[in-house]
This record gives structure tokens, sequence and C-alpha cells, in this order.
């Protein structure tokens, strides 16, 4: 009985496999097609573009929220006083610098050692920080110097 069932269930399954042998020798004479169709691309473009389009928009979101959230006020600069009014280059390394803070004037000296202060400038009127025309820098130095003396 044993052998009956054994040599019919092997005879069903070299049956099987011999007809799905033949059902693929008949499939591959047509060239294999791989891939997704061109309406499948299309769909794929639109998705991903999509995608892109979600994670530049909570990227943007992220960005105005860090810039109006209080929790980074040190990186506002609505309330900044202190200025640097002009800058001039002496050489490698070195340099003239005259900075405000409120309504007064300071002129320093910049060099690979380090900032050292020079002299305090004449004071100003508010608001007369932000655009001065009272002759050039060498003027300025001059009579902030005669004034020192």
């Amino acid at each position: 009985m044993r052998i009956r069932l054994i040599l019919g269930l092997s005879g069903l399954v070299f049956g099987l496999s011999s007809s799905s042998l033949g059902a693929a020798s008949s499939i591959t004479n047509s060239p294999p097609t791989f891939g997704p169709s061109s309406e499948d691309l299309v769909a794929i473009l639109i998705r991903m573009l999509g995608a892109f389009a979600i994670v530049v928009g909570v990227f943007l979101v992220a960005a105005w929220f860090f810039k109006k959230s209080r929790l980074f006020a040190t990186y506002q600069g609505a309330g900044a006083q202190l200025k640097i009014l002009e800058t001039r280059s002496l050489g490698h390394r070195n340099s003239l610098i005259v900075v405000g803070y409120q309504n007064r004037r300071f002129l320093l000296a910049a060099s690979s050692t380090g900032v050292q202060f020079l002299s305090p400038l004449p004071d100003t009127e508010d608001g007369e920080l932000e655009g001065q025309d009272d002759g050039t820098f060498a003027q300025r130095l001059d009579a902030a110097q005669e004034g020192k003396t």
C-alpha cells in the first residue's frame, strides 16, 4: 500500500514538472521584459516629486520656526547697539577699526597679537552712527589724535 502511494505521488510530481517545463519553454521564445511599464514610471515619478515637495516643505517650516522661536533669541540681531562703523587695513593682519556703541565711538587697533583700545572719538547724536559723512577716515583720525593730546 505504501509503495503504491509513493509511486502515485512520484508520478504526479513528475507529470506536473514536465508540463511546467513545456510551458516554460514556450514562454522563453519571447524576449523577457523586466522593470515597470511607462505608465508605472510616470506614477513613480509623480510619487517621488510629491515626497520631495513634502521634505522641502517640512524643512522650510522648521527654518521658519527656528527663526521665529524665542528659544534661539541670541541669533536675532534686532536690538544690536554695537556696530563696526569703518575698518581700514594697515598691512598684513593690521587694521584700524571705528566701533560705535549707542552714541559713543571708539578707535581700536587690531593686529595679529590682539586688539588694543587707542582712543575715544567724539560722541555723536542719536542715530548719527548710521550715516556718517563728515570727512574721510584720515581726517577723522587726525581730529581724534589732536583731541587726545
